[in-house]
């Protein structure tokens, strides 16, 4: 998700853009009812219907927030 500071606010300031981001990744896990520990996007068995067990010693993926801040001149 990003925001551009309006050019109103930066007349009077030698930025030409500002911009603020926020990005997450994997930040809601859904399971099936029957699977209440594994990741679908992390397996170690294969994707087919045979894959009952998705993983074996593998933990969910980190979920991670960043911000970013950019300025243009």
């Amino acid at each position: 998700m990003s925001y551009s500071v309006p050019q109103k606010l930066l007349k009077e300031l030698p930025i030409g853009k500002i911009q603020l981001s926020v990005i997450g990744r994997n930040l809601l896990l859904w399971t099936p009812e029957d699977q209440h520990y594994i990741d679908p996007e992390l397996t170690t068995f294969g994707n087919d219907l045979e894959a009952d067990f998705g993983e074996y010693g593998a933990q969910p993926t980190v979920r991670s927030v960043t911000f970013s801040l950019r300025f243009s001149l």
